[in-house]
């Protein structure tokens, strides 16, 4: 049996706000792995550095509480 035509168009306007949606998450998704990306190459490096000068890492799970 065929839908109506009314709920059909229901349907894909669901289909295009579910679409619009997964694209703004996507986008989201993608700009906070590119920070979070950024912040473990800093860590990394400030590791690095902190291991060159003899330092002690105090990594957040090293520290005494």
């Amino acid at each position: 049996m065929k839908q109506p035509a009314v709920v059909e168009l229901q349907n894909m306007q669901s289909v295009k706000v579910a679409q619009m949606m997964l694209k703004a998450g996507n986008e989201k998704l993608q700009v906070t792995s590119l920070k979070l990306e950024i912040i473990g190459a800093k860590q990394k490096d400030l590791r690095r550095r902190l291991h060159v000068s003899g330092k002690k890492d105090l990594s957040p799970a090293k520290k005494k509480t």
